[in-house]
């Protein structure tokens, strides 16, 4: 990623304080950051995810959503850095609610914060509308970006109103096209790559997300010495 963005970072620019498995209340971990930054300037605090602060808070309570939007606020006060976090939709088709209505829980989360940006699928594999609502800036328009590995790129040729409307589509891809390769005669990954793409059109991302379900498939190996992938299950005419 930084590779692919030309970035350059200095010593001591980015600080990442990984805490995986040692998840805490909001009032617990948020003075916790600020005793951490307090001697040094930081433009911005990315927490990732932010459910790892609920603990007992209820995200469909309007009161507990603000307890917390009250808590982010006072330390990007304090720090006077932009707090930055994510948050997940509610379940089921999102194409047909404003943006800020698809968060999950109370409507605090949506409309609490300085800039709410929404990312939504979009009808075309692997693309998705970003839609931007800032509180006090003039609003942006949407628009799509898509996954190219290693980049989420900017696509103005497809149309940000075609949202995906149907959440249990059916994939265009499916775990069958990389089979049918790999049950011809072993393969590397990169010849397996080449041939589906060539055969499909499908996209280096779509293939990297299907090879990992190969991993669980049924009568598909990997030989680690050869480096090839291979199948032998014949039997097994339905693959979900």
């Amino acid at each position: 990623m930084k590779i692919a963005r030309c970035i350059t970072l200095d010593n001591g620019q980015l600080d990442v304080w990984n805490l995986s498995e040692h998840s805490a209340p909001y009032d617990v971990i948020l003075p916790a950051i600020y005793e951490r930054i307090k001697t040094k300037e930081h433009s911005a605090i990315v927490l990732d995810p932010i459910y790892c602060m609920y603990v007992d808070l209820d995200e469909n309570s309007a009161g507990d959503a603000a307890n917390l939007m009250n808590a982010l606020r006072k330390l990007a006060n304090k720090s006077k850095a932009a707090l930055v976090f994510a948050h997940h939709f509610s379940k089921g088709n999102q194409s047909g609610k404003e943006s800020q209505d698809r968060i999950s829980g109370s409507g605090v989360w949506g409309r609490a914060v300085d800039t709410n940006v929404s990312i939504t699928a979009h009808e075309a594999e692997n693309a998705y509308v970003l839609e931007a609502t800032p509180r006090g800036f003039k609003k942006i328009e949407p628009f799509v970006i898509k996954w190219e590995y290693p980049l989420m790129v900017r696509d103005d040729c497809l149309n940000p109103g075609k949202l995906r409307s149907a959440i249990c589509k059916n994939p265009v891809y499916t775990i069958r096209d990389l089979i049918s390769v790999i049950a011809q005669e072993p393969i590397t990954v990169k010849n397996l790559r080449e041939t589906v793409i060539t055969n499909t059109g499908m996209s280096r991302s779509m293939f990297y997300e299907l090879l990992k379900e190969l991993k669980d498939t049924p009568g598909a190996t990997f030989n680690e010495e050869r480096q090839t992938w291979s199948y032998h299950n014949p039997n097994a005419a339905t693959l979900n």
